[in-house]
């Protein structure tokens, strides 16, 4: 599989992405990449990122897409573009419509602290309803005409706690990536994110590696760069085997010798 070229939502717009956004750098992007393509790719990847969901564990899109991804979808395939999108499809938010009708779907004791959205629950995939909703989450979603799927905070999935078949977190981890896998075909790309390289190799055509580059607060700085090298340089064994993924490089705002640098 070879790298895609085009645009992810996430780097400018963060959560904040709409319908319309995603449209309207999909056409800049088509201005400005187009002319640099070399003959071997013939379309353009655009990733609706973070953002566009009703919330996390509710993989519906929200009121910034009027239309749906389907819209979107159509409109980037009209325009010679690929689509694909962001989710991460073993977090749960406990406030969801889904964690308070199926508490028994989530493992017990085991939490993520989103930096941001705060603790999110995680979804037992061994119990046979969940891992039937996980199907039906990545099925729909493909349907929608997204054969990219960016699939992230995956570590989530190995947390110790009570799941509906008594099995270590990596035991489970290994059976969600098979569900996924499966549910979403051979022909769909998936990224891992946030994911143990090894147990997810077998099942993602492409691995991010390290963390994000840079986060609102603190924007793109230097200090990004070499915690990016120093991610490449301790992975790249399993690089060799899979299309890892280190992220953009962010250049805004950063001095002339450091972009070069």
């Amino acid at each position: 599989i070879a790298a895609d070229i085009g645009w992810n939502s996430w780097y400018d717009l963060w959560d904040k992405v709409s319908a319309q956004d995603v449209l309207d750098n999909a056409t800049i992007a088509s201005s400005i990449l187009t002319p640099h393509l070399p003959e071997s790719v013939d379309h353009l990847r655009i990733v609706v990122d973070d953002g566009w969901q009703e919330a996390w564990g509710m993989w519906t899109p929200n009121e910034k897409f009027p239309n749906g991804l389907v819209g979107v979808a159509e409109t980037l395939a009209a325009n010679n573009m690929k689509a694909g999108v962001w989710l991460a499809p073993l977090l749960v938010g406990p406030g969801t419509t889904l964690a308070q009708e199926h508490p028994e779907w989530l493992v017990q004791g085991a939490e993520f602290g989103h930096p941001v959205h705060g603790g999110l629950k995680v979804l037992d995939v061994t119990h046979p309803e969940a891992a039937a909703h996980l199907t039906n989450v990545i099925q729909t979603i493909v349907g929608w005409g997204y054969d990219l799927l960016k699939i992230d905070f995956l570590f989530a999935g190995t947390f110790p706690g009570g799941r509906h078949e008594d099995m270590t977190g990596m035991q489970a981890y290994k059976l969600a990536m098979e569900i996924i896998r499966e549910a979403a075909g051979e022909e769909t790309i998936l990224l891992a994110v946030g994911a143990p390289g090894i147990p997810s190799l077998p099942y993602a055509d492409s691995w991010r590696l390290g963390p994000d580059i840079a986060f609102e607060p603190t924007d793109a700085n230097w200090f990004f760069i070499p915690a990016q090298a120093r991610s490449i340089a301790a992975r790249w064994h399993l690089c060799e085997i899979t299309l890892c993924d280190a992220d953009p490089v962010l250049l805004r705002g950063l001095p002339q010798e450091e972009v070069e640098t």
